[in-house]
């Protein structure tokens, strides 16, 4: 992984214009700002209504399992991590995740807070535990 200093702002096409993004500029540029909130504290123009949601969720948890039995079946692993703040839906999302799946290959392990080693080297140190452990079979 590269250093922060090293990071360049990004040249993006979008619907035909040319934008710049900056990852290290906490600000975002207007251009995203204007559309992050539209609908209501809803980052798309509309929210999705209840059907919609519910046939496009059984859809992605099908594949999900399907994606499951071929871990099993071949021995690879996925990991996959929630991060954000307090409130940001992590739990509604990794149950949505985990409902239709074999709990005893799918595990949910809640992290603790990084150290400020852990911060500073910017690595995945307090994962190791995690994924050095044998895949269940």
């Amino acid at each position: 992984m590269t250093n922060m200093e090293e990071n360049k702002p990004v040249e993006l096409i979008i619907n035909g214009k040319e934008r710049i993004f900056d990852i290290d500029n906490p600000d975002l540029p207007g251009w995203i700002d204007k559309q992050a909130l539209a609908s209501g504290d809803y980052p798309y123009d509309k929210k999705l209504d209840g059907d919609t949601y519910e046939k496009m969720l059984e859809k992605l948890q099908i594949e999900l399992v399907k994606v499951q039995f071929w871990l099993q079946a071949t021995g690879q692993r996925v990991m996959a991590i929630f991060e954000g703040r307090d409130a940001a839906g992590k739990g509604g999302v990794i149950h949505a995740t985990n409902s239709y799946m074999n709990p005893r290959s799918a595990r949910v392990v809640a992290l603790t807070k990084p150290t400020e080693t852990e911060k500073a080297s910017g690595t995945t140190s307090a994962m190791s535990p995690i994924s050095q452990r044998p895949a269940s079979s």
